[in-house]
């Protein structure tokens, strides 16, 4: 009898120890591919919520971080923290470079690793709007003010003041709709200036049940996820209205994306949504849709704005600020 209790002690310990898990991370550049190849690495794993994973992210092969690597590795520990709640998870930074550890720390995305700082790696740049998770409960003025001060605050772009608070609203509007129908903890969002193309990049994404999930079910159709995706971009397809704080009237959900589609075709730039199985492309004044081989959580949202200081954006029935 004894000896049967303590097999039973040591066989439930040995079932309580945590299975290890390592994986190696990639350069990801801030491209198609980089998205879905470090997607399918974090993601695609059978995680099981009843297990308990000792998951280990080393650097060693990476050579590159971007707006990619910061808000994916975001996202990938919120859903450890969130989901595998009897899981650790340990981002070995020692096995960074130096490029690789100031590009993620200045993105803020180690703060809550500050042991593993490195003294001589504190050196700010301007080319990083920081990494920000954004809880269901915060509050819009909060998301406005990060994208104002963080994302427009360099005055790269020349907006004037109603196209800026449209255009604000529009982006407000992503994190809304993740909010309020996606069923996610938090939005992931970052971005980053890039001097020698001269463009501003800002991503923005959530781990929920996605744009073509929340679709179908609207509609209640099971149409094909493509179609679902060419629904949520029309014009006013919404039953929501989001409040435009500056001027105190109302934008009716369903712009958003009209009106982030209007401004990269006058700049030039692009707009990208990966979501369900769908990656989707507005560039030079053209939709491309393309079919991914497997589904992705949530829906990310890359808008890619070329900077111009000698253009001014504004609305036909604005006049133009003498100043410019």
């Amino acid at each position: 009898m004894i000896t049967e209790n303590l097999f039973l002690k040591k066989f439930n310990l040995q079932a309580q120890q945590p299975a290890p898990i390592e994986i190696s991370i990639p350069s990801v550049r801030d491209t198609k591919d980089g998205f879905y190849n470090l997607w399918h690495r974090l993601f695609f794993v059978e995680w099981d919520v009843s297990k308990k994973y000792h998951i280990t992210l080393t650097f060693s092969s990476c050579n590159y971080a971007g707006v990619n690597l910061t808000a994916l590795l975001g996202a990938f520990v919120c859903f450890v923290r969130r989901k595998l709640t009897n899981s650790q998870i340990h981002i070995e930074t020692k096995t960074m470079n130096s490029q690789v550890y100031l590009k993620l720390k200045n993105m803020e995305l180690l703060s809550t690793f500050a042991q593993y700082d490195v003294p001589g790696y504190n050196v700010k740049t301007d080319d990083i709007i920081p990494y920000r998770e954004f809880l269901a409960s915060t509050k819009e003025d909060e998301v406005l003010s990060y994208l104002e001060r963080d994302w427009l605050g360099k005055n790269r772009l020349n907006f004037s003041e109603d196209v800026k608070n449209s255009v604000l609203s529009s982006l407000w509007e992503i994190y809304a709709n993740a909010f309020e129908h996606s069923n996610t903890f938090q939005v992931n969002c970052c971005g980053s200036y890039d001097s020698k193309n001269n463009t501003l990049t800002l991503l923005v994404g959530d781990s929920g049940r996605g744009i073509v999930n929340c679709i179908k079910e609207y509609l209640d159709s099971d149409i094909p996820s493509t179609e679902a995706l060419k629904w949520a971009l029309i014009k006013g397809n919404s039953t929501y209205t989001a409040n435009l704080r500056e001027t105190g009237e109302t934008q009716p959900r369903g712009l958003g994306f009209h009106l982030l589609t209007q401004l990269v075709d006058l700049n030039g730039g692009s707009m990208e949504i990966y979501t369900d199985n769908i990656y989707y492309l507005r560039h030079e004044q053209k939709d491309l849709y393309d079919t991914i081989s497997y589904s992705i959580k949530g829906s990310w949202i890359r808008l890619t704005l070329q900077c111009k200081k000698d253009v001014l954006y504004y609305f036909t029935n604005e006049k133009i600020p003498e100043y410019f």
